[in-house]
């Protein structure tokens, strides 16, 4: 059965039913309003790195990051449906080392007309509900689910959930914050002031070791070469330093 979240509330999904879960579907299907002429409703997916820092967003305009571990699966067109969803897959097998959180939006997409005019910037958009669902795709199991109900998103962008990396494995946080303004910069600005990163605690030098340890041997070997490389440039300088003070004397 599918484990239903409020608000703030988290659940670890790293294994279920004793497996693994490697590959993940986030759905989100909402309901309009039935006073709705109609709702340009879009979702994305802001990856971040284990600061909590937004390294790119997944959405209509660009719909998968380079190796296609998340991707954006298109508009809903089915026109018949009562209930409208968009879908962001995810391969945890294949995401960089360096991302550890994925923040799902939705937002009022406004739409343009052949005169580059916002058809729907004064329109009331409201949803009479929201629901973030978690889907194994290896299975079909819906893993977990988080619904709003009764949502204006006329103007702004609800951060509706999270996907974080924690110390046991992966997590999903219901979130349900809004903010006023569906720019992108500005959805960026307010999922880094949540400050979702599990490194931040850790300390830079800390947080450095855990990751090194993570990388492959090649990329390893790398690091090395590079920190060898700096502490003999240190080395060097510190040398030909005493050198130049001994003749001056």
């Amino acid at each position: 059965m599918s484990n239903k979240l409020n608000t703030g509330e988290a659940y670890d999904f790293k294994t279920q039913y004793g497996q693994n879960v490697s590959n993940i579907i986030l759905r989100i299907e909402w309901i309009s309003n039935e006073n709705n002429l109609y709702a340009p409703i879009d979702i994305s997916c802001v990856l971040l790195n284990g600061w909590g820092h937004c390294v790119e967003t997944i959405n209509y305009e660009n719909l998968s990051n380079n190796n296609k571990s998340v991707e954006h699966k298109g508009d809903d067109l089915d026109q018949d449906s009562d209930i409208d969803y968009e879908d962001i897959k995810i391969n945890f097998k294949d995401i960089d080392l360096y991302t550890e959180g994925f923040v799902f939006t939705v937002f009022a997409n406004p739409g343009v007309n052949e005169n580059g005019e916002v058809d729907n910037e004064d329109e009331t958009i409201l949803l009479d509900n929201c629901i973030a669902k978690l889907i194994n795709t290896d299975n079909g199991n819906e893993i977990c689910k988080y619904e709003m109900k009764e949502i204006d998103i006329s103007d702004g962008t609800i951060l509706m959930c999270a996907i974080l990396k924690t110390e046991q494995g992966w997590s999903f946080k219901a979130l349900g914050y809004g903010i006023e303004s569906y720019i992108s910069d500005d959805v960026k600005d307010e999922i880094e002031e949540m400050k979702l990163g599990r490194l931040r605690s850790k300390g830079l030098f800390n947080s450095y070791i855990e990751t090194f340890k993570g990388i492959e041997p090649k990329y390893k070997l790398i690091q090395v070469a590079i920190w060898l490389l700096f502490v003999a440039g240190i080395i060097f300088s510190a040398f030909f330093f005493v050198r130049m003070l001994n003749s001056l004397r």
